[in-house]
């Protein structure tokens, strides 16, 4: 299946409507709050994985029936998981009519994007996609990165960006800029935050821009 473009959506301060309070809607629900929508359930019911969300006021849950286009007004994001396709299908309809981006859970190919498999490390954000086709296939990759990428790399990512103004005006060359961030994203360095070397971390770094 083709046709999506993988894009990181900022959705911070934005309104998220899930339809649904199934296993499908909590997935979704959660991926919309890490992001940073603000994020409306609207079912009957809610499974036990959505009860902490709605607790730490991560997530409002509208104890009721999805009752129409009204209840999506504001939206940004729409998501159909409601476990009855055709209940997914109306979401999915009235969604484009308030022109909002659906997900539609029960059948991915029907909506305007994917919700992917994440892993977030402080500001580094990793997904995995698989077009809502095989999500156990996403599912263990994610463990993989989990894995393979640890705070470190989030801590190596604020240690770049407070350099980055430094190393713009000590060097106004491009491709000398260029050379020297290559040599500081080296796996190297994350060893050694991940070691809590951070001595040989400093004079690392102090080195590599001494030489630049």
């Amino acid at each position: 299946m083709g046709g999506y473009c993988p894009v990181s959506l900022k959705l911070e301060g934005r309104q998220a409507v899930v339809v649904g309070g199934r296993e499908a809607a909590a997935g979704a629900a959660a991926a919309l709050a890490d992001g940073g929508a603000r994020v409306v359930v609207i079912g009957p019911q809610v499974v036990e994985r959505l009860e902490p969300l709605v607790r730490a006021g991560r997530v409002e849950w509208t104890g009721r029936e999805y009752a129409g286009p009204a209840d999506l007004a504001g939206a940004t994001v729409v998501a159909a998981a409601s476990g009855d396709p055709e209940l997914d299908a109306r979401v999915a309809a009235d969604a484009r009519r308030v022109r909002a981006l659906v997900f539609v859970a029960s059948d991915p190919a029907r909506g305007d994007l994917c919700l992917p498999e994440v892993v977030r490390r402080g500001g580094l954000t990793l997904a995995v996609d698989t077009g809502g086709r095989i999500p156990a296939l996403a599912r263990r990759i994610r463990e993989e990165l989990e894995a393979a990428y640890g705070p470190e790399h989030g801590a190596l990512l604020e240690l770049l960006v407070q350099l980055e103004c430094q190393t713009a005006m000590r060097l106004a060359d491009r491709a000398r800029r260029q050379a020297l961030w290559e040599r500081l994203v080296r796996p190297e360095l994350a060893a050694l935050i991940r070691e809590g070397r951070l001595a040989e971390v400093e004079r690392e770094v102090g080195r590599l821009l001494s030489g630049a």
